[in-house]
């Protein structure tokens, strides 16, 4: 038989172990690393667009201007003034107005009335011309250039001459002159000049200033 408890005596509570504490024990599931929290990380902070700057005006060039030059007029010598020595009909008669290009109103009688080529047969001219007369005097000017050295005389010698188709002098005579003996020499020069060829010839008279 059991003993009796002894009165007054009290009966010892046992000690809790742990399972019986009222806390069970606790169970960790493993960490799934897909769920496992992630430190969210601040953005880096974006530079704000900069904006293009407005280019600035373009510096313009003031263009170049080449420099002008101020066109140049021609002018128109004046005809040569009237010779003293020479009275107006001197001036007047045909050789004189052919060598001066028919500048003077007197010589409008001597000017061909057409062009130069219209004054022409075959390529000859009609008549004796300024430059025909030029040449063949210019020709000879030495021999007269002589004779007035040779004379020692100043004064104009004037000769009328009259020259063939084929521009061979046919007369050479003294119209005016200083001195016999230089009038003499220049018909002589002028005697041997050879003018071009014309369909009729013509004559001139030519003055020679010493």
């Amino acid at each position: 038989p059991a003993a009796d408890a002894v009165p007054g005596t009290p009966t010892p509570t046992p000690t809790p172990t742990g399972s019986a504490t009222g806390e069970p024990p606790i169970e960790m599931d493993p960490v799934d690393p897909g769920s496992a929290p992630t430190t969210a990380t601040r953005p880096r902070p974006v530079a704000p667009p900069t904006r293009p700057r407005s280019p600035g005006p373009t510096p313009t060039t003031s263009p170049t201007t080449s420099p002008t030059t101020s066109p140049t007029t021609a002018t128109t010598a004046p005809p040569a003034e009237p010779d003293p020595k020479f009275s107006e009909a001197d001036l007047c008669d045909e050789a004189n107005c052919v060598l001066s290009e028919y500048d003077r109103p007197c010589c409008v009688k001597y000017k061909p009335k057409g062009p130069v080529i219209s004054q022409r047969i075959g390529g000859v001219p009609q008549t004796l011309d300024r430059t025909m007369v030029r040449a063949g005097v210019d020709g000879i000017k030495p021999r007269v250039i002589k004779c007035g050295e040779k004379a020692g005389v100043q004064g104009t010698v004037k000769i009328t001459v009259a020259v063939s188709a084929d521009g061979v002098v046919t007369s050479a005579d003294v119209q005016e002159t200083p001195d016999t003996a230089l009038g003499t020499c220049v018909v002589g020069a002028l005697r041997v000049a050879k003018f071009g060829k014309s369909v009729e010839g013509g004559s001139f008279t030519y003055p020679f200033v010493f």
